[in-house]
């Protein structure tokens, strides 16, 4: 069976992407084989050097390479780190797995490939909806720049606020947060966690079974009584190997690896901490799928919503603002007549 992704602009559910509060979510952009194959000679040859893959654009094949490689025409047209396509006139990624990061005034249009602005009318003149905090943020910040409190940190291009006591980012483009540690509900980078639920247990994964070994006498007697341990004198059981790398190593990542291991097939098509989860799509006969963060998708916190394994905090009724925090759903704020009880909105 041929296995392939395929880009979630053709997603037919929606058009906009919603927005991923975590940091450094990626998905995979490349296009299936049919449509690949289909490419007209010129398209093929674009795309025939070293890293060189194609995706998406309107249900055709259009090739990311430096030969098609341009600088956005506008700024805010592409996601960060993205580029134009000087032939076909879209963004494109850098690479076949990566980030759609528009920034915290911005959401991805799936269909169009570009950033729309994010447009809410609850705002003043000179003010940007940030649908992270659910709030208006100035586009002038100038007046409201402070030192951050000890053990906390701003991200890149966010400031520490002194009238809401948190990192507040300097302007629509601003980046999502780059920092491991990054807090929603406390809206800075270190500090203490969030109130609500425990991080689900970590789930030890048990060792296979250790074969016989081969062209050994077998017992006669048949199998006994397992040995209390090794005999005296042999070796002794090791204990869990170190973690490779440097002592610094990111600790999200170690935590996430136990905490929800990998399959094959996530190993085979996504990288790092992230797992391969089933998407819809209007292309038929082939696999579909995006790479999700257990830890932090909203969408897919603790596992593929479209299996039932992982929940869509974005669903929780009656709430405002959600977070998936070590694969558990928490609620910050609720609509009017309703308060936060941790993981739902409930009636006072």
């Amino acid at each position: 069976m041929h296995f392939s992704s395929t880009l979630l602009a053709f997603l037919a559910s929606a058009s906009l992407a919603s927005a991923t509060f975590g940091h450094g979510i990626k998905f995979s952009w490349e296009c299936d084989k049919d449509t690949r194959d289909k490419a007209p000679q010129p398209v093929k040859n674009d795309c025939s050097g070293r890293g060189d893959f194609f995706t998406h654009f309107l249900g055709k094949a259009v090739c990311c390479s430096d030969k098609t490689r341009v600088p956005p025409p506008k700024d805010d047209d592409c996601p960060h780190n993205w580029a134009w396509n000087k032939r076909v006139k879209c963004c494109i990624p850098p690479k076949p797995v990566c980030e759609k990061d528009c920034g915290e005034g911005y959401v991805f249009n799936k269909v169009t490939m570009r950033c729309d602005r994010k447009e809410v009318n609850k705002c003043g003149k000179g003010q940007w909806w940030h649908d992270r905090n659910k709030e208006c943020c100035d586009f002038d910040w100038s007046w409201d720049r402070g030192t951050c409190p000890k053990g906390k940190k701003c991200p890149t291009k966010w400031h520490w606020s002194k009238k809401y006591n948190r990192c507040k980012p300097d302007t629509p483009r601003t980046p999502e947060p780059d920092c491991d540690d990054w807090n929603d509900h406390n809206g800075c980078c270190g500090g203490p966690p969030p109130p609500g639920p425990s991080p689900k247990p970590v789930h030890p994964i048990p060792a296979p079974p250790t074969p016989p070994h081969a062209g050994g006498p077998k017992n006669p007697a048949g199998p006994g009584p397992k040995p209390a341990g090794p005999p005296a004198g042999g070796p002794q059981p090791a204990g869990p190997p170190a973690a490779p790398g440097h002592p610094k190593r990111n600790t999200h990542a170690r935590r996430t690896q136990i905490a929800f291991p990998k399959s094959e097939i996530d190993e085979m098509y996504c990288p790092d901490v992230l797992h391969a989860c089933s998407i819809n799509t209007v292309v038929g006969g082939e696999w579909a799928y995006e790479c999700i963060d257990f830890a932090t998708e909203l969408e897919s916190c603790g596992g593929c919503a479209s299996t039932g394994d992982g929940q869509d905090c974005t669903k929780i009724p009656h709430a405002i603002s959600v977070g998936c925090d070590f694969g558990t759903c928490i609620v910050n704020t609720c609509q009017q007549g309703f308060v936060a009880n941790g993981t739902s909105c409930v009636t006072p």
